[in-house]
This record gives structure tokens, sequence and C-alpha cells, in this order.
């Protein structure tokens, strides 16, 4: 529950996940919302029949939930096996999961394995697995249904990018899907109000794009131009730098979708809002003073105060031989 309320911004759960289906559009509708909606009665409800098991238990809520909640700043910590970045404020929220971790601790077993068998990895079921998902993320592995990050700026507008698992929406329910999960996953770095993430798709990979969800309608207001998207909701603003052309697609969605075609393919994104930045025209124009590039390789990203660089990692145990 602690976590749930660290998570929470203007009473919304918004956080990475292990295991998430197309709800990820939609957080304010996710049925963890009737856990929070309990703590707070002014949070989004979202009917979810888990929580009659409150009925029968002498389970109390912690009594920091609120003040958890309404928490400013920079926080880090470990779930399982993945490390959570979250920065927070009244204005903007941005949240991911570090790929690969940045303190180099590589995955934790939960049963034990001959040396013979580490070197096939034909078929395993550890307790990270039975769920059909991993609590390590690492760039260039084979993903399922993992969200890596979200950028939220109200209950109802939250960004994010992600690899499909499907070339469209419409005729197939693969996992990963073609909003949540990842085919191939990304390196991500989050340093406060910053997050940089770098794809590199292989050619045995049959999905060559990679799409941005933004719901161009939730704005106040938007801006495009060369490589950087800017969008206002209030107070609250947001910067996205990608190093290829965005384009927009309608399907299902319309006025949703931002797609980047390619292999090597790296976003930026950056939040701020009226407080620390003045009016959004200041905050642009301190956007497009960053020094952000890709390198001719393909492999570093030049991030505002950090470098990200992609090396891809091996976890056989996310495919089944």
């Amino acid at each position: 529950m602690r976590t749930i309320a660290r998570h929470t911004f203007k009473k919304v759960i918004i956080s990475p996940q292990g295991r998430i289906y197309r709800d990820v559009l939609y957080p304010q509708r996710q049925h963890l919302q009737a856990l929070l909606q309990y703590v707070d009665a002014e949070a989004p409800y979202v009917y979810n029949e888990w929580l009659s098991v409150l009925a029968g238990t002498r389970y109390r809520m912690p009594k920091d939930l609120k003040e958890i909640m309404e928490r400013e700043g920079w926080q880090s910590y470990r779930s399982s096996n993945a490390v959570i970045d979250l920065y927070k404020t009244g204005e903007y929220m941005l949240t991911s999961v570090e790929s690969p971790r940045r303190d180099g601790v590589r995955r934790v077993w939960e049963h034990r394995m001959e040396e013979r068998e580490r070197e096939c990895f034909h078929y395993v079921k550890s307790m990270n697995e039975c769920f059909h998902g991993t609590m390590q993320f690492e760039p260039g592995v084979y993903g399922y249904q993992q969200h890596m990050w979200y950028a939220a700026l109200s209950q109802n507008l939250v960004v994010f990018s992600n690899h499909p698992g499907q070339c469209c929406e419409t005729g197939g329910e693969a996992r990963p899907g073609y909003w949540f999960g990842n085919g191939i996953m990304p390196a991500m770095r989050q340093k406060n109000n910053v997050l940089g993430i770098l794809y590199q798709i292989p050619d045995t990979h049959p999905i060559h794009f990679v799409h941005l969800f933004w719901n161009e309608r939730e704005f106040d207001e938007t801006v495009s131009k060369g490589h950087w998207l800017f969008g206002r909701k209030g107070d609250g603003y947001i910067g996205i730098w990608c190093s290829h052309k965005l384009e927009d697609h309608d399907e299902v969605l319309s006025g949703c979708e931002k797609r980047a075609y390619g292999d090597k393919i790296a976003f930026v994104c950056i939040c701020g809002g009226s407080s620390q930045d003045g009016d959004f025209t200041v905050f642009k124009e301190k956007c497009e003073k960053e020094n952000i590039f890709l390198n001719r390789e393909g492999d570093t990203l030049n991030c505002p105060g950090f470098l990200l660089h992609f090396e891809a990692a091996m976890n056989a145990t996310q495919c089944v031989e």
C-alpha cells in the first residue's frame, strides 16, 4: 500500500509494471484504483471484487498513506530484481524502471539450477516467470507485458513509448501487444525530471518502429518543432525529443499515436512546470538549448546531465524453444 501511495499522482496510480494490458492507456480506470479509493474517497472509483477481502481480514491500512501520496521530489527503490525511479511535483510526475540497473546488480534466481542448465535455458520457470513477466529489466531482451515508463500531467493525461509486439492494434491479441509490453526492451535511465530511452531493434524482429502515446485532445496546448514535441496541461509541461521524425498514425485510436520508423531510435523526455520553469515558452526554449544527440553508431544517447549507452543483454528465459 505504501508503494501504491508513492506512485499516486493527482489521486491516480502511475507506475511501471511487470504485467500490464491495454488499460495502460487509462491508468485512472485500472482495478488497483479500488484500493486507492478505499484510502482516499476523492480518488477515481473503479469497481473490483478484490476489495471484498477487506471484509474478512484484521488488516488495517497504514495511517501515513495520504501523506505519502502528496510527497514530492526524487525517490528510487528496489522491487524484487528491479529498481524503480520516480520524480513527482504538484505539476507532473515522471517514473521509470532502470534498464539495466545502474548499480550493476544482476538477476537473482529464486531456485537452484545445475551449471549445465544455466548454459541452455530451453525452458525455465522460476518465481519471476510464473506470471508471464520478469522483474529484471535489461536492454535488448525480448519483452512480454512489461510497462517501462510513464509521464503524467493530469489524471487523464499520460505519455509513454513502447516497441509493439504486433504491427497494428486490430486483428491480433499478441503479448506483447500493440500498446502494452515491448517486443524488445530499451535501455533507459532517469535523472530527476529527465528520462532517456534508447531502442535497438534486431533485424530478426518483424516490427521496425516504436510509437509514442500522445493524446492530443487532452493537452491544453501542443507544439511540434524539429525533433521536439511539446505539450502543456495546466501548469505542467512535457517535452519529447526523438532522433527520428515522428509521424501521425490513426487506427483504433485517433490523434493519439506518433510513430518513429527505424532500428535505432532514441527519445528524451523532459518534464517541467510553471513553478520551476516559468511559462511554457521559457520551458520550450530551455529544452531546445539542450545538447541532445544520438551518436552515429547509435549506441550512445547524450541526454541532459548524463549519457545512456545501449549494450544488449541476453535472457533466454523470456523465450521458449
